[in-house]
């Protein structure tokens, strides 16, 4: 996901104001900014690290707090963030 806390800062900043009025994200965009497949981003979300919740439409959406949660505590040193 992200190399060096400088580099999940920058991604956090960007994420908090990229849509200042958009407060959820769904997986699909979470995914692209992760650089891992929508799958990656469902399991997270069916293990419980990531917390979502379901549209009427059965669609899952994750709130942009849970999602920078996430990037805080699961950042994986491996990847570059991707999406922006």
């Amino acid at each position: 996901m992200v190399t060096e806390s400088g580099v999940l800062s920058e991604t956090i900043e960007q994420l908090r104001s990229k849509d200042p009025g958009n407060t959820f994200v769904n997986p699909g965009r979470i995914a692209k900014i992760c650089g891992v497949s929508r799958r990656s981003v469902n399991n997270w979300i069916n293990s419980g690290k990531l917390p979502s919740f379901k549209t009427p439409g059965r669609h899952n959406r994750v709130r942009m707090s849970d999602f920078i949660t996430f990037l805080q505590k699961y950042c994986n040193t491996s990847q570059n963030p991707t999406g922006f």
